[in-house]
């Protein structure tokens, strides 16, 4: 029913979750709402909205993003800001771990440095 990539992700909520996360403060509710339910409950469905919780609606099979004003305005914001070298190397995620600087480097044998290789002449 819904459109997924070849490892069987759900691509409108992969980038539902990535539209959210890129403005900052706010949050998606992954549970999709049947449009049945927004119709009984409308007025809770906008107050979590406005509360910033960018809701997920459906009907019949096809899902929907219901964003408040604040929301569309941060979003907007976020795409017309200038990303610069610095900015993507901030974003990235440092290892969990230490990482070990020796292995980087191919193994060599260890020779003094003025030392000719020898070749087996004399």
């Amino acid at each position: 029913m819904f459109t997924t990539n070849f490892i069987g992700s759900d691509l409108f909520l992969t980038a539902a979750t990535s539209l959210v996360d890129a403005i900052d403060g706010f949050r998606l509710n992954r549970k999709a709402t049947k449009i049945s339910d927004f119709k009984a409950k409308y007025s809770t469905v906008l107050n979590e909205a406005n509360g910033g919780t960018v809701q997920l609606i459906s009907q019949g099979g096809k899902r929907y993003l219901l964003l408040s004003e604040e929301q569309v305005i941060a979003l907007a914001e976020q795409s017309k800001q200038t990303h610069t070298m610095a900015d993507v190397i901030e974003a990235i995620d440092p290892p969990s771990s230490e990482l070990a600087m020796g292995s980087l480097y191919l193994k060599r044998a260890e020779r003094q440095p003025f030392e000719l290789p020898d070749h087996g002449s004399k």
